[in-house]
């Protein structure tokens, strides 16, 4: 290839991607020289052809402008391939389907943004940064900003949790929280217990360090089951735990009162730690706050973590760390690490914006709505999926967990796919890539005709593999 040929497919690769848009100028021929290493009169020479091609346009004593947009190459996925169904090579390594781009709704892992009002929080921000940064207590304290670790200690009070702002870290996000929890208290060749199905960003987590994971089995009604807890636990030698207790991910259940003392109480006694994952803690369908392990231990036992992604924003998605007594071990994990806090400024924001009252407005109206569109989307369910299928009763959250029979949850997910309809297959929830025949999906999102037009759809592609079972 030419060079400038090399300067035209360049111009022409950004342009597809959507790094210079239409009306955009072009790098003058000085800088473009300077970036590629090419002569001036080679890439003069390139932007000739573009020009000539109709992509770009020259404006008299001004440059080189985006006159035209082009079309990215199509992405490979799955349902391009020649592959059929039955060929293992067709299969992800993990056999499960997550939505493409263009594939919406009940495929997608957040709650739809159309669920939060970010103006109220943007208002506070602005408000923030026109007091100044000299105004603002910035204390750089590695744990976060205090007023911020003040009220999250308070809204666990309301939940029956008594904490110290002093036990808590703030991070960047959810992730960055459980990353850390697991940095802190696990090393390479522990045996580390966790739900199945779990949260699925977890069990990639998971599957990303060299852990012996130990899987328990949680029932989409009644959570998991003491007794067997206790007999992995007398058989391995378990270092954590990782429970998903109020509500569960992605069957939707609360654990009852009883179950989570016990679960505590079993940890307690053979000295495993437990990393509680309280995402969803604030999202439960009920007036009374959800319950959390937490609320029951002495603080000794259960490590948690959160954020704010799934009730305020996923722009202002900052999560923390209840460390309790672990707390120094946590930040000197932190430090090691070099994981970060999210911009103290956006703490401060937050916690402006939880001091007032705003925030449990916004809570309610958001645990009514949630609860509204998991009813219809059960609703739906009833009418067009098979009468054999099995539905979770979700009480909080805004997923909800299928077991449909002799039925392929990974083939089902590749026709939806190339339907344009988005679902979690069960395997992806599970390190051993259980649940063969279990489907998930987000009821976050409007029940617009086209989103129900897309779950009667979906119905009818379980039922055709019933049907042909």
């Amino acid at each position: 290839m030419r060079r400038y040929d090399e300067v035209v497919m360049l111009i022409r690769d950004q342009i597809a991607a959507g790094t210079l848009r239409v009306g955009d100028r072009l790098p003058s021929v000085r800088q473009m020289s300077k970036n590629t290493g090419f002569s001036q009169v080679t890439v003069h020479r390139g932007y000739e052809l573009l020009e000539s091609s109709g992509v770009c346009e020259a404006r008299p004593r001004s440059g080189f402008y985006v006159a035209k947009a082009l079309t990215a190459p199509t992405a490979y996925t799955d349902t391009t391939s020649k592959r059929t169904a039955s060929d293992p090579k067709s299969n992800p390594s993990h056999p499960s389907l997550v939505s493409w781009k263009g594939v919406s709704a009940f495929g997608l892992p957040g709650a739809s943004q159309d669920l939060f009002t970010r103006s109220v929080l943007d208002r506070t921000l602005r408000q923030v940064l026109r007091r100044g940064i000299e105004r603002i207590d910035l204390d750089p304290q590695p744990e976060g900003f205090w007023p911020l670790r003040r009220e999250i200690a308070r809204r666990q009070a309301q939940r029956g949790a008594v904490i110290s702002p002093d036990d808590i870290l703030i991070t960047s996000s959810t992730l960055e929280a459980y990353h850390l929890c697991l940095d802190a208290f696990t090393s390479v060749g522990d045996a580390v217990l966790v739900e199945s199905p779990s949260y699925y960003p977890m069990v990639a987590g998971l599957k990303n360090r060299a852990l012996d994971v130990i899987e328990l089995y949680s029932h989409p009604t009644l959570g998991v089951d003491p007794e067997q807890f206790e007999h992995l636990l007398q058989n391995n030698p378990v270092k954590a735990a990782i429970f998903m207790a109020a509500p569960h991910f992605p069957t939707g259940v609360t654990y009852s009162e009883d179950i989570m003392r016990a679960l505590i109480d079993i940890a307690r006694r053979y000295g495993v730690l437990i990393i509680e994952n309280d995402m969803f803690g604030e999202l439960n369908y009920g007036v009374r706050p959800a319950r959390s392990l937490r609320q029951f231990d002495d603080g000794n036992t259960v490590v948690q973590f959160s954020s704010f992604s799934h009730t305020l924003s996923p722009a202002y998605g900052v999560g923390w760390v209840v460390a309790g007594p672990h707390i120094r071990h946590v930040l000197s994990t932190q430090f090691m690490t070099g994981a970060t806090a999210a911009d103290t400024i956006v703490q401060c924001t937050i916690a402006e914006h939880l001091g007032g009252r705003s925030y449990d407005r916004h809570l309610r109206i958001l645990k009514s709505t949630l609860a509204s569109r998991m009813q219809v989307g059960a609703d739906l369910i009833e009418k067009s999926f098979p009468l054999e299928t099995s539905v979770s009763q979700p009480d909080g959250g805004y997923m909800c967990w299928l077991r449909c029979p002799k039925t392929n949850a990974a083939v089902v997910a590749r026709a939806a796919a190339a339907d344009g309809i988005g679902m979690l297959a069960g395997p992806m929830f599970s390190i051993a890539g259980s649940f063969q025949n279990f489907i998930a999906l987000n009821f976050s999102y409007p029940w617009t005709e086209e989103n129900t037009d897309k779950l009667r759809r979906l119905g009818q592609l379980v039922k055709h593999q019933l049907t042909n079972a």
